[in-house]
């Protein structure tokens, strides 16, 4: 039970102090995003929801993606990896 009210503390927070960033970052140079350490994606959906070209990866541990549920619509824009290494994730994102 802990571990869900935690995760969703994370969420709530991410949507609240980091909707902005759509808004403050000029997304027109940028292709793709990775939010490392995103928890359930909160960040990382609402912004591609909000910047339509951008594509993006989730990065998070096991036990805390496996809980992510990528929107319908980011379906095809969105990846979610697990992982604690940064060479494995890098393996990942070259896959």
């Amino acid at each position: 039970m802990g571990h869900t009210r935690c995760l969703c503390a994370i969420s709530g927070y991410a949507r609240h102090d980091y909707a902005i960033l759509s808004e403050i970052i000029d997304w027109k140079s940028h292709q793709s995003v990775i939010d490392a350490g995103g928890s359930q994606g909160t960040l990382l959906f609402s912004l591609l929801a909000t910047v339509p070209h951008l594509s993006g990866s989730l990065i998070d541990l096991p036990s805390v993606v496996q809980g992510a549920t990528v929107p319908e619509k980011l379906a095809n824009r969105c990846r979610v990896l697990s992982g604690v290494s940064t060479v494995l994730v890098a393996k990942k994102l070259q896959s």
